[in-house]
């Protein structure tokens, strides 16, 4: 079964991009535009990897890694940002970033890395 990823961002083009890269490489991938509807989907489904933009409306990327850590404690979370400064490299065990803009071979290579990790 391929690993189920939750994509949460509310720029559009940003979502289309990661998830058309993602569903070509064969990854089962459910989109969510703000961090209150995935944290909605996240208690329907359990998934691999969550990956989310920090800045939305409704509920942060931050705010939804905190309240999904609380049920999943083991679900590696990646963190896309615009913003991304020397110190944000993990907030925690488990929570990586990802600098915008970023290539799909680079977003690749971040899941594999830690669908991986949580494999493994």
């Amino acid at each position: 079964m391929a690993p189920r990823i939750l994509v949460v961002d509310d720029e559009p083009t940003v979502r289309a991009v990661v998830v058309r890269t993602l569903r070509e490489e064969g990854y089962t991938i459910v989109e969510c535009t703000d961090g209150l509807s995935a944290l909605e989907a996240a208690t329907d489904v359990a998934f691999d990897l969550v990956i989310t933009n920090r800045c939305m409306p409704r509920m942060s990327g931050d705010e939804l890694s905190a309240r999904l850590r609380l049920v999943y404690p083991d679900l590696p979370i990646l963190h896309i940002e615009g913003y991304l400064h020397d110190d944000m490299t993990m907030s925690q065990p488990g929570e990586y970033y990802l600098d915008k803009p970023f290539s799909p071979d680079t977003l690749l290579e971040a899941v594999r890395g830690l669908l991986g990790e949580r494999a493994g």
